[in-house]
């Protein structure tokens, strides 16, 4: 008789859905008996996972937005531990977003089911309370930054890192990334003169499009007004999440004053990065991808009121920007809170966009980000989590074979 294995992912917004799928494609191309369910979005239902829920649904931010949405939470947690419980699941896989999957932990703890956290919850940057719960629940934590690893360790959870799943995701869209990263670092000064893209990039939560876009939209347009002269085919460029709620984004382009592309793919969206002069970004996944190419940005945060009050006091961490944090420095500006508007976003513009020592100094340190994630030509982080996730319950992985 086979003995199927049956996993659950759970994912909560647009990037762990990203990270969801490429997992689940680890699963199925290396497993001859597994069947995947799961919390997440289109990507993850591509790659064949049966989605139990859609987290268009219920993916916040902040403290207001999540008293508001408690309830819907409440029930998305209690149809995902009901299909855990019912499908007798083997092993549940939690993707980011502390506050729900935490949750999703304890009832899958209660029911004996081994569960296991790829991309965990930034605790060493705040919410350290919920450490407890991370340790009693979760079996075993897949960090994605050494130092992210090392903190885990020392709290007494039992992490390991296997490398950052970035890497898998730039590979799997189609672009060449090692062969962007030697041109990069041989063209210099004669290849930076041709790029000619500034991508925005104002998160996609309705919450963060609220807080976000109207300031990055003036500052577009501005950008437009003063370079678009200088830099022949200036173009600005939207990626677009599949959790983005694309109407409300476009009511607020009715004020722009610049021409504008949006962007669904990731092969597109990492062609668009390769071009870039700057990028107006909401700190997250996003400026490290934006890193990774170098590209020069300025990081924006912005939340409500409530939210903010309860940030300083349990934020923990220096910066906010996750290349900043893997730089132990300042390599791209940040802006937070009311310091988020047009002339404070103009300011780090007018030094980032313009050939000169600040743009260079910028595009040399992110560039490093690769080298601080340990990137490797041709390994895949993701394929050596599902192995070991599913070695954990008594699978044996094909590791011969390989999905990139």
């Amino acid at each position: 008789m086979v003995n199927i294995k049956k996993i659950f992912i759970s994912a909560g917004e647009s990037s762990g859905d990203i990270y969801g799928a490429r997992l689940a494609a680890a699963f199925k191309n290396n497993l001859k008996d597994v069947k995947l369910y799961g919390m997440g979005l289109s990507r993850m239902a591509a790659e064949g996972v049966e989605l139990v829920s859609d987290v268009r649904k219920h993916s916040v931010m902040g403290i207001t937005e999540i008293l508001s949405s408690l309830y819907a939470n409440y029930k998305n947690i209690k149809k995902c531990a009901d299909m855990i419980r019912g499908e007798k699941i083997d092993t549940l896989v939690l993707i980011d977003y502390a506050g729900f999957n935490l949750k999703l932990a304890e009832a899958a703890k209660l029911s004996g089911i081994h569960t296991a956290y790829f991309i965990p919850p930034k605790l060493w940057a705040w919410g350290a309370f919920r450490m407890n719960g991370l340790k009693k629940n979760v079996d075993k934590v897949y960090s994605i930054f050494s130092f992210e690893n090392d903190f885990f360790n020392k709290n007494g959870v039992n992490s390991v890192f296997l490398g950052h799943p970035i890497f898998d995701i730039i590979k799997l869209s189609g672009f060449d990334y090692d062969n962007f990263l030697s041109c990069e670092k041989a063209g210099g000064d004669i290849r930076d003169c041709r790029k000619n893209k500034i991508i925005l990039m104002p998160g996609s939560r309705k919450s963060e499009i609220s807080f976000l876009l109207p300031a990055v939209i003036e500052s577009a347009s501005e950008i437009n007004r003063r370079y678009a002269r200088d830099i022949e085919g200036l173009e600005f460029i939207l990626p677009v999440a599949p959790s983005t709620d694309e109407t409300l984004v476009k009511k607020h382009l009715k004020r722009a004053r610049f021409n504008y592309r949006f962007v669904y793919s990731d092969i597109d969206k990492y062609n668009s990065f390769a071009q870039a002069r700057f990028a107006i970004a909401s700190s997250g996944t996003a400026t490290l991808e934006l890193a990774l190419f170098g590209v020069p940005m300025v990081v924006v945060y912005k939340v409500a009121a409530l939210t903010e009050l309860v940030g300083r006091f349990l934020l923990k961490a220096r910066y906010i920007g996750l290349p900043n944090i893997l730089a132990r420095a300042c390599v791209a500006p940040e802006l937070i809170q009311r310091e988020v508007n047009r002339e404070n976003i103009m300011y780090h513009a007018s030094k980032l966009i313009p050939a000169g020592h600040f743009r260079n100094s910028a595009v040399k340190s992110l560039l490093n980000t690769a080298a601080i994630l340990k990137y490797k030509r041709g390994s895949s982080p993701t394929d050596s989590v599902a192995a070991d996730i599913y070695g954990g319950i008594g699978g044996s992985f094909e590791s011969d074979k390989t999905v990139l």
